[in-house]
């Protein structure tokens, strides 16, 4: 199964010509194939390293744990959908 993931993710970083914006495909592209294959997928050696801890430069924005990013993330389908049934 991670073969698949990393199978899947090379295959969209290689079909990328490599030039200005590789680093913000691959982002997503990760973050697109983390969404569809979920947080269980990954191996923890591949997750651990992180300590569940985030770094970004956003102003305002405190989250420092990625596991509760996550699962705020998660519910943004249903938020967004949701909004259309009103």
């Amino acid at each position: 199964v991670e073969a698949a993931f990393l199978g899947s993710l090379c295959g969209c970083v290689l079909g990328k010509p490599m030039g200005a914006d590789t680093d913000s495909f691959g982002a997503t592209s990760g973050s697109l194939l983390g969404a569809y294959f979920g947080p269980g997928f990954l191996d923890e050696s591949w997750t651990e390293p992180f300590n569940d801890d985030i770094h970004t430069g956003l102003a305002w924005f405190f989250e420092r744990s990625v596991s509760r990013l996550a699962k705020r993330m998660s519910k943004l389908p249903e938020i967004v959908l949701g909004s259309f049934d009103s």
